[in-house]
């Protein structure tokens, strides 16, 4: 898959097998899978390493920074609630239908 997407600069991230499990690792195969698109990609990088200064260096983020992320994390909660009630929906749908 690296190789067919002509992945180089990430090749050797996904190979280090100390970086198992880790948000970095899970991102960069969620992207290369097209689980998520490159602009989800980059913001989600964007998010990681504005924690990691938080967690590692005890830097607080920008209001701004916050600000994007809380909105970003409020933009997935809505779509995949919107989803999962669609997906209730259909199966609730199909019950009554076979009853």
């Amino acid at each position: 898959m690296l190789d067919d997407r002509r992945i180089s600069k990430r090749r050797n991230k996904l190979r280090n097998p100390l970086l198992y499990k880790t948000a970095d690792r899970v991102i960069e195969i969620f992207n290369l899978i097209s689980e998520i698109s490159d602009d989800e990609y980059s913001k989600l990088m964007k998010f990681r390493k504005i924690r990691n200064k938080v967690v590692h260096e005890g830097i607080s983020p920008s209001k701004e920074d916050t600000e994007v992320c809380f909105d970003y994390a409020y933009e997935i909660i809505t779509k995949k609630l919107a989803d999962l009630i669609l997906m209730i929906a259909s199966i609730f749908n199909s019950t009554l239908f076979f009853s």
